[in-house]
């Protein structure tokens, strides 16, 4: 399993989506899509066997537009990574060995936690407790990004996801307040 992230925010994202082009026998390219959980932010979970793993970043499906990886962080024009075990990759820019420079912070609370997770992993119940909480929404994600179930959290300082029904995995819950804006995402293991 890999953990692809990047920031699109110096590039703009295409309306039609950010994909990923993989240098590998099988790949399947209409499943390669990533999704958006936070502004600009694009990411996804691929389950590739171990061994090289060779990818870029493509904006758009119809005039795509393929990343251009500097030669600093590219073997043949591709990123590249040995994969020897579950891997979660850090954010990169577009076309560049590192991350974006950040210039606010605005998308998201750093300044604390507003959600806590447990127990995790999880087997049937989730329990979320809301720090310094205000009225939002809590979603649970599947791994590729799409929502499962979606709350309304009101005054409550915790909420209870019954988790029974779905298979062991790797989920995602992401906790926005009244005005939409994206506070957190975690991840959680259901057993």
């Amino acid at each position: 399993m890999i953990r692809l992230l990047v920031d699109m925010k110096n590039e703009g994202s295409s309306p039609e989506g950010v994909f990923v082009n993989a240098n590998l026998p099988n790949w399947n390219e209409n499943q390669s899509s990533l999704y958006r959980f936070i502004d600009n932010i694009y990411e996804a979970i691929f389950f590739v066997d171990a061994g090289l793993f060779e990818y870029q970043f493509v904006n758009g499906r119809i005039s795509p537009k393929i990343e251009s990886v500097p030669n600093d962080c590219a073997v043949n024009h591709y990123r590249t990574i040995n994969i020897v075990s579950d891997t979660v990759l850090s954010g990169v820019c577009f076309s560049s060995c590192a991350a974006c420079i950040t210039t606010s912070t605005d998308h998201m609370s750093t300044n604390f936690e507003e959600m806590e997770i447990s127990p995790n992993p999880a087997k049937d119940i989730i329990q979320c407790t809301f720090i310094n909480h205000s009225v939002g929404t809590v979603e649970l994600l599947n791994p590729v990004g799409q929502s499962i179930t979606t709350y309304k959290s009101t005054s409550l300082n915790s909420l209870t996801i019954d988790a029974s029904s779905l298979k062991s995995g790797i989920y995602f819950i992401r906790y926005k307040n009244e005005k939409n804006k994206v506070y957190q995402i975690k991840k959680v293991t259901l057993l």
